[in-house]
């Protein structure tokens, strides 16, 4: 059972029993439902769901949910490693919904209809993905239908696949090689690792993917945003364009904006992936490595964890709608990662690195 002993139904008639057994007529015990009842107790009484979903067969979307003044606000996880496309009903009636990505810091209006005293709203979640929907009970109804975006609101106009070569080099451990050629983006270790990188497979830290772009105007037409989709990433990247640091990306979609620093023509891309601690440990104890203070976690033959740019990376050029000043504008992220390259130079001159 679980440990809070909640799908053991003799347990919760005991605890029933044992908390109003000496209160007669204030309860009817027959009539208190065991937990995985209640929704069909509340059906029973004529009580709506609160959240119900048509989705896939499998999916695993559990939500929890906040009443706010005038609106209704919902948080909906995706538990799978897969991406998953629902349509959300939601109790009560609803002139507008917005979407809140945390992850992306955008707000996305998007359209609700009416169905029987509740609100259906069409969701896409990324693997492993969340999101806010706030339904507004105020309000015109014609903000439904009005894209006011920080994603994709139009299918993609043109699409580049970044093909090679990719120059890998490695922040160095003393064994690692200067660099690798590859000829598409590839992990350095685990599944589909490049042939060239195996000899660094239990390398831990930071590679820097290089590659030359170049940018045509069809890619940079006015009131279009170019994205960079990496494919997927083990564990974090850190972008840069032509010297510009645009941001870090860790978890699903590995999509960021690079809109404001690309140029017409050749462009310098670097992706800076970094994994985690997990394949040094593992290969120390591949080695027979006895230095490492604290004591041992790994076998002699344990698995190595995927590690670097999967891809396959595309720009992916489309519309999108900015929505004022609710979204962190991509500039005021450039900035910020330019000051905190200058407070780490600083940093840096001061301890005499």
């Amino acid at each position: 059972s679980s440990p809070s002993r909640s799908d053991d139904p003799t347990a919760w008639a005991a605890a029933v029993e044992s908390i109003w057994a000496d209160s007669p007529g204030l309860l009817d015990l027959a009539g208190v439902p065991a937990p995985d009842g209640v929704a069909d107790a509340l059906a029973r009484m004529g009580v709506e769901p609160d959240w119900a979903l048509a989705a896939p067969e499998g999916a695993k979307l559990p939500f929890i949910h906040r009443h706010l003044d005038g609106a209704e606000l919902y948080f909906v996880s995706n538990q799978l490693e897969r991406p998953e496309k629902i349509t959300a009903s939601f109790r009560g009636d609803a002139v507008s919904a917005e979407l809140w990505d945390p992850v992306r810091v955008a707000r996305t209006a998007v359209a609700v209809r009416s169905e029987a005293g509740r609100t259906a709203v069409d969701l896409q979640l990324e693997p492993f993905g969340s999101a806010f929907v706030l339904l507004r009970r105020g309000g015109s109804s014609a903000d439904a239908a009005t894209p006011r975006a920080g994603t994709h609101e139009q299918p993609a106009t043109a699409e580049v696949l970044l093909e090679g070569p990719w120059e890998v080099t490695f922040d160095g451990d003393g064994q690692s090689p200067s660099n690798v050629t590859m000829k598409s983006p590839a992990p350095w270790s685990g599944p589909g690792a490049d042939a060239q990188a195996l000899d660094v497979k239990y390398f831990s830290g930071t590679a820097m993917y290089r590659h030359t772009f170049s940018a045509d105007s069809a890619l940079l037409e006015s009131e279009r945003r170019l994205v960079l989709e990496l494919g997927s990433v083990s564990d974090l990247a850190e972008v840069r364009v032509n010297g510009h640091n645009v941001g870090t990306v860790w978890t699903y979609p590995f999509r960021i904006d690079i809109t404001d620093a690309v140029r017409t023509g050749a462009n310098a891309l670097e992706i800076a992936v970094t994994n985690s601690w997990w394949n040094r440990l593992a290969g120390d104890a591949a080695a027979g490595d006895q230095t490492r203070p604290g004591a041992a976690v790994f076998e002699a033959d344990a698995d190595v964890l995927p590690a670097g740019l999967h891809g396959p990376v595309r720009l992916v050029s489309g519309a999108i709608h900015a929505f004022g000043e609710t979204l962190l504008r991509h500039k005021d992220r450039q900035q910020h990662a330019r000051a905190k390259d200058a407070g780490q130079e600083r940093k840096d001159r001061q301890e005499g690195v």
